[in-house]
């Protein structure tokens, strides 16, 4: 039975500014605190982890027991008890709202979740983000640490129109669907940021007096995702490069042109593709009559779109030359050619 106390468990999804918000949540936790919302810090980082991995919805034993726990804990039920341990003391708080924050949530079975979490009237709050914009992000990613080959991105491709409507349908059939808070994840909606408008989601005042976190994983250009994903094996993407890289792109922007890896048409056929679904979702969780759950317009097919011919030789000494001078070490070998035919990239439309 509940005691009044609501826990907003934040589950993500994936590429829509959940690193930024956990970073804000832990950099403001005690200002946060002042207004009425706690944000735990048992986990030592801004993102509660530790606590979406007890209610993980599978078999997998380094996922229902991480490895970086192993040396803390000595078994899996020992870092049990520690975390019911920590949910008690919430319940004991004299915070009314908490919140925590893990894209990680997103793969826990609802039930599990909700039997953890019995003591507290549990909100659920998810981002989406359309589909086409999504595997493009996830994209993005994967190149950056060098992990996209082939196959995955077929795979990704293949997989790309989500059905959100049946996600969240999992999560609405234990908690509610009124306990189940969704926001659309497109950037022309946060006009006061996106930490401004997560904060509206759960009932809690914005403060001038916030403090200002840096945005993460900001977008990198065609040319530097190639550089990374060419030299994956000799450099590794560290914090201070990636700063010095996001740093390239504003001053070397892609053309529009060449900006995304699939092309407008595919684009239209991932939209296309879960259209149905997506209209279900606005209509029922957020009360759009007319079904449109994401205001950017549609993808035109006619649209100028080029694929990308590869990091060139001359664009890769640019680059090398432009981390070297803003001090960070690269080794002696790089800037022996391009990496054109080595790129992974759409073979579709």
């Amino acid at each position: 039975m509940s005691n009044g106390k609501t826990l907003y468990l934040h589950i993500g999804l994936h590429k829509t500014g959940t690193s930024y918000l956990q970073s804000f949540l832990a950099a403001n936790a005690e200002l946060l605190l002042d207004a009425g919302l706690l944000v735990p810090g048992f986990d030592g980082c801004s993102a509660h982890h530790l606590f979406a991995s007890v209610c993980f919805d599978g078999n997998d034993e380094a996922k229902r027991f991480p490895l970086q726990l192993r040396g803390q804990f000595s078994e899996r039920s020992e870092w049990l008890a520690a975390m019911e341990a920590e949910r008690d003391s919430l319940l004991e708080s004299g915070a009314d709202k908490i919140v925590m924050s893990s894209e990680r949530f997103s793969n826990n079975d609802p039930e599990r979740l909700s039997t953890f979490f019995a003591g507290f009237d549990v909100k659920i709050v998810v981002f989406l983000r359309r589909q086409d914009r999504l595997l493009e992000a996830r994209v993005n990613q994967l190149k950056k640490v060098g992990r996209l080959t082939d196959e995955r991105m077929a795979r990704l491709f293949e997989r790309a129109d989500r059905n959100y409507y049946r996600i969240l349908s999992k999560w609405s059939r234990v908690f509610g669907k009124d306990n189940v808070i969704v926001q659309p994840y497109e950037r022309s909606l946060f006009g006061d940021g996106l930490e401004s408008r997560f904060l509206d989601l759960i009932g809690v005042e914005w403060s001038d007096g916030f403090e200002p976190v840096e945005s993460i994983n900001r977008s990198l250009s065609r040319d530097c995702l190639a550089f990374l994903e060419k030299h994956s094996r000799q450099v590794v993407p560290t914090q201070a490069l990636r700063r010095i890289l996001e740093e390239y792109t504003g001053a070397h922007p892609d053309e529009v042109a060449i900006r995304d890896h699939f092309s407008p048409s595919d684009h239209l056929a991932i939209l296309n593709g879960c259209r149905e679904s997506n209209a279900m979702v606005a209509k029922e969780y957020l009360g759009r009559d007319d079904g449109v759950l994401f205001s950017e317009l549609d993808p035109n097919p006619a649209a100028p779109w080029t694929q990308y011919s590869g990091l060139s030789g001359e664009a890769e000494m640019r680059l090398i030359s432009y981390i070297r001078e803003a001090g960070y070490e690269l080794p002696d070998d790089l800037g022996d050619g391009g990496v054109e035919g080595r790129l992974v990239e759409s073979s579709h439309g």
